[in-house]
């Protein structure tokens, strides 16, 4: 049987990608998943985002949104969507895709769906200036030589299931929640499997995520996290639930020069 999945689209001032990217999921769900839900997150957007996410949800009963006053960030938005979800398997994805623009990634990921307990995707390849990828990579090198893990990215698109999300200690209201989830889930020795995309980002893009006083905000998430798994091992090991071998079974292919 086929699973069924949660998405939580954050999106702050995202009225020019947002529409094409509800309707290259809607179109593309349906061969993959039994049933699915999208739960726009307009986050105190000031253009027409939240506008054209109501207008998305009228014509779309599986489409639900919810409005900001004010910009509350990236991780806040994402355990709101939590919350909200009613599918098996829970997946994010930013309102203007992400650089996620390819159906053959979108299929590789879904289709990965099941074999583990967690989908965690990485970069094949690269669009994004020079120092971005720079500061990704010494991001995915610290945490891993910290936490003592092999991990290729930290920031993707992954898919979880709902379930090991819902008692999850989160703190992060920014980037930082994307790393807190995988690093108590891996080190908790729940199964992942890795799945490589396609960066597709235009190439002149900016990132919230390198703004100084959001580096300091998952530096402190980082640190309380490094405490409570590395030094006090205070974290939830399986056992509740059926699980799956740890693993890392996508074989990854050559990265584009």
């Amino acid at each position: 049987m086929k699973p069924t999945l949660s998405i939580i689209i954050p999106a702050f001032n995202e009225e020019v990608g947002l529409r094409r990217t509800v309707e290259m999921l809607v179109g593309l769900l349906g061969g993959f998943f039994a049933d699915f839900e999208l739960l726009i997150v307009d986050d105190g957007s000031r253009d027409r985002t939240g506008q054209i996410a109501d207008q998305l949800a009228a014509g779309d009963r599986r489409i639900r949104v919810v409005h900001h006053d004010v910009n509350r960030g990236l991780g806040y938005s994402y355990r709101e969507g939590i919350k909200l979800a009613t599918k098996e398997n829970i997946w994010w994805i930013p309102g203007d895709g992400g650089g996620l623009n390819s159906e053959d990634d979108l299929a590789n990921i879904f289709g990965a769906v099941g074999q583990s307990d967690m989908v965690l995707v990485y970069l094949l390849s690269e669009n994004r200036p020079r120092h971005r990828q720079m500061i990704s990579r010494s991001y995915t090198a610290l945490l891993n030589l910290l936490f003592g893990l092999k991990i290729k990215y930290y920031n993707g698109a992954n898919i979880y299931r709902s379930e090991l999300l819902r008692d999850l200690p989160m703190t992060s209201n920014g980037h930082g929640l994307l790393a807190e989830i995988s690093l108590q889930l891996v080190k908790g020795q729940y199964s992942y499997t890795e799945v490589g995309m396609h960066n597709r980002e235009p190439a002149g893009g900016s990132s919230n995520a390198l703004r100084l006083k959001n580096i300091f905000r998952v530096g402190k998430v980082l640190l309380g996290l490094y405490w409570r798994l590395q030094v006090r091992g205070n974290y939830r090991k399986t056992g509740s639930t059926k699980m799956t071998p740890l693993t890392s079974s996508t074989p990854e292919p050559e990265r584009s020069p």
